[in-house]
Formats: C-alpha cells, sequence, structure tokens
C-alpha cells in the first residue's frame, strides 16, 4: 500500500530526476526526507544513480554532493533525536522525586495520625 508521503517522495525524487542540476529540486526532495523520516531512502537513491554512471561521468560529482547532503542530515537528526532523549531522563528524575516526596509526606502524616490517635 502507497502511503501519501511515498507518492509525494516519489514524485518529487522523479523531478530531481528530470532536473538534476536544480538545487531547488533537490532541497524539496531532501526536505520532504527529512520530515517523512526517508533519508535512508534518499541516500539509496542517489547511490544507485551515481553507481549507474561510469566512474569518469562528471555528474557523479554532483551526486556525490547529494550523498554528502543526506549524510549530514541524518547525523543532524540523529543529534536531534539524542538530545531529546537527553531530556527524557531529567523529566524522569523530577517524576521520581516528586513521587518520593508525596510518600515521605504521607508516611509522615500516618505516623501523625498513629500518634494522635493513641494519645
Amino acid at each position: 500500500m502507497t502511503t501519501p508521503d511515498d507518492a509525494v517522495e516519489q514524485a518529487l525524487w522523479e523531478r530531481t530526476v528530470a532536473r538534476p542540476d536544480e538545487d531547488a529540486a533537490h532541497t524539496a526532495y531532501l526536505e520532504h526526507c527529512v520530515r517523512a523520516g526517508q533519508l535512508p531512502l534518499a541516500a539509496r537513491r542517489y547511490r544507485e544513480r551515481r553507481d549507474a554512471l561510469p566512474v569518469d561521468d562528471p555528474s557523479r560529482a554532483g551526486l556525490e554532493k547529494r550523498l554528502g547532503a543526506v549524510a549530514l542530515l541524518a547525523i543532524r537528526d540523529l543529534d536531534a533525536r539524542r538530545e531529546a532523549r537527553a531530556v527524557e531522563p531529567g523529566r524522569r528524575r523530577q517524576a521520581a522525586l516528586l513521587l518520593l516526596a508525596v510518600l515521605v509526606v504521607a508516611a509522615l502524616a500516618a505516623l501523625v495520625l498513629t500518634a494522635l490517635l493513641r494519645s
């Protein structure tokens, strides 16, 4: 089954193939792939096009440039995910401390109530 993201990716890819020297087409394609989580697909597509060309073909340089852009975008995406995960343990710690504080207050209240009932 084809998803809307797949259809958009396919259309944008076909545009980059039709206009290989147009930076705007490649930029739009890569921006979509970042948003849709399809950078591995973009890397595969660029690599396959590059590898299909003879080694001395001048267009390989442009495809190498695009592969470099995909790599940089993937690194940026990984860094952003790592930073997002780094925030989560801090929130967990806060929740654990809040729970501990509530339990301590409840235990103290139980001790005070027990002492009042015994006297």
